[in-house]
């Protein structure tokens, strides 16, 4: 043991006992250099706590708050205590009056107050904030805003007028009587709606519905069997909803999914009843496996998507279109090349939605100017397999020819398919052969 003398950041002199080793004596020697002397830090205290003192005074004269009552240390320290709990208080008093929305993470805990509660909460602020006892604060300085307005309230619960009271349970009693009977139509509406197989597998029910552009099927728990059925349809999981969903909206497709699902001896809900019945006895149009939809997003937004189920092998056909790339999980077409695409999925039996097919049958590329010769066995025709014509005159294409220079003027020749350039037409006619390969290729006017 040893006295040491500190000189501490104050200037003042302060004498020390120190034990231990010699390295630690210095290192506290040298820690304490950098502090208050004792008479220093008491006097900082009181001028913090006089500062908090103050600032709780004008807080307690902005809000109208009462003068504390109590000693002088007591008030001094109460000042301080009450005013931040004074401003919780008086934004609990914004969110019951429901003048601001309530936070969620006081929604979580805390539902929307209404009828009596409601009075009893707004009583219980008011209380709060006229206690001017400052032992009162002192001892509720670990409490927050919450904790104080539900012990008020305890207190308060029974002082409520009859009256009062009687009118608040009679409009509790009458909101818990709607929504009982708005709970029972649910249940009614949902039973109506449900269509239970003969041989059902499980209880739970898979509700179908079509929401904006999607359809959605929604299963309350996981099952193997309805994943593979529906994915097999073409539907996908959405983890932000935990919903199956696909961008399709048809009145046969959900017919489809409820028919195959009730196969499966799955309980299905359709709220349509005319959907509902054509599923019961399975009328409806087979989904087609082969579509053409568009990219709505992503690098690839305004782009085709051309989709076929795995086990069809159409991929060295599709790729053959021009600028055609595999973007997971389908093959992206360029818009421009619109024409082949209708083309293809004419020839390859592909699905249009009525707006995809009005966007490929109504668009055509400006400043040029095309005409295709119609379908093979199509009226005005040619009968001969390698033959075309365009417009009201005819060309003899050799069936090994697959391009021909239309820069002259003459007939631009691709494949079986003859074009003549400035022939005039509201839309171009298709002319649909295949050479074997699903060659789709276009001549185009060369200006």
């Amino acid at each position: 043991m040893a006295h040491y003398t500190v000189n501490h950041k104050c200037g003042h002199d302060q004498s020390y006992e120190l034990f231990g080793p010699g390295r630690d004596r210095e290192r506290k020697l040298t820690w304490l250099a950098g502090l208050l002397c004792a008479a220093c830090k008491k006097e900082a205290a009181v001028q913090a706590r006089d500062a908090e003192t103050a600032k709780g005074k004008v807080a307690a004269e902005e809000l109208g708050l009462p003068p504390l009552t109590g000693s002088e240390k007591q008030i001094a320290w109460a000042e301080a205590i009450r005013a931040p709990l004074a401003k919780q208080l008086e934004e609990y008093r914004t969110y019951v009056e429901g003048e601001r929305p309530m936070p969620l993470y006081l929604e979580m805990t805390w539902p929307k107050m209404v009828g009596l509660q409601q009075q009893v909460t707004l009583r219980a602020i008011q209380e709060a904030l006229s206690k001017n006892d400052a032992h009162w604060w002192i001892e509720h300085r670990g409490a927050d805003a919450k904790m104080i307005i539900n012990e008020v309230s305890a207190i308060l619960a029974t002082s409520v007028t009859a009256t009062t009271t009687e009118e608040a349970l009679a409009e509790q009693a009458a909101q818990e009587l709607a929504k009982a009977q708005a709970a029972q139509a649910r249940r009614e509406a949902e039973e109506e709606a449900t269509v239970r197989p003969a041989n059902q597998i499980s209880p739970l029910v898979a509700e179908i519905s079509t929401l904006a552009d999607y359809t959605v099927v929604l299963y309350p728990e996981k099952s193997e069997s309805l994943r593979l059925l529906v994915k097999e349809l073409g539907y996908r999981w959405d983890w932000d909803r935990s919903r199956w969903q696909v961008k399709k909206v048809n009145p046969d497709f959900v017919v489809e999914t409820a028919n195959k699902l009730m196969l499966k001896g799955f309980a299905v809900r359709v709220y349509a009843a005319e959907l509902r019945r054509r599923a019961t006895v399975g009328e409806y149009k087979p989904a087609s496996k082969r579509n053409v939809r568009v990219f709505s997003e992503g690098t690839y937004a305004g782009w085709f998507a051309l989709s076929w189920p795995r086990e069809e092998d159409l991929y060295p056909k599709a790729k053959r279109l021009r600028g055609a790339r595999y973007v997971r999980p389908a093959l992206a077409v360029p818009p421009d090349n619109y024409l082949e695409v209708l083309d293809f999925a004419e020839l390859h039996g592909f699905a249009l939605s009525r707006g995809q097919s009005r966007r490929l049958r109504g668009g055509r590329p400006s400043g040029r100017d095309w005409s295709v010769t119609p379908p093979l066995g199509h009226p005005g025709a040619p009968r001969q397999r390698g033959w075309a014509t365009a417009g009201t005159s005819s060309t003899q294409v050799p069936q090994g020819q697959r391009r021909e220079d239309c820069s002259s003027g003459g007939h631009g020749v691709v494949g079986k398919r003859a074009y003549r350039p400035g022939v005039q037409s509201g839309y171009p006619s298709r002319q649909i052969s295949d050479d074997g390969e699903g060659a789709i290729i276009y001549a185009r006017r060369q200006n």
